[in-house]
């Protein structure tokens, strides 16, 4: 069975997960946290160009294990907040 790296078969974060953790950030459960491939999607840019701004830490980002994950609307307001 293959499954499609943009499309987990599982949540990353379920209901029973969710424990009051020691981070600063929080991320509730219901906000929809996106890719790196998403993202670039989202601003009509390449995911090369996603990655940079997450490297050169211009948008927000939350590290989920391993992997990167955005969310969309705080992405934005960062964007738009920075571009005034």
């Amino acid at each position: 069975m293959t499954t499609n790296i943009l499309q987990h078969p599982r949540p990353l974060v379920s209901q029973q997960d969710t424990k009051p953790s020691q981070h600063t950030h929080k991320v509730s459960v219901e906000s929809d946290l996106v890719n790196v491939f998403t993202l670039a999607e989202h601003f009509n840019v390449h995911y090369r160009t996603a990655q940079r701004w997450t490297k050169n830490k211009w948008i927000p980002h939350y590290r989920v294990g391993k992997s990167i994950r955005y969310n969309l609307s705080v992405v934005m307001k960062a964007i738009s907040s920075h571009a005034e």
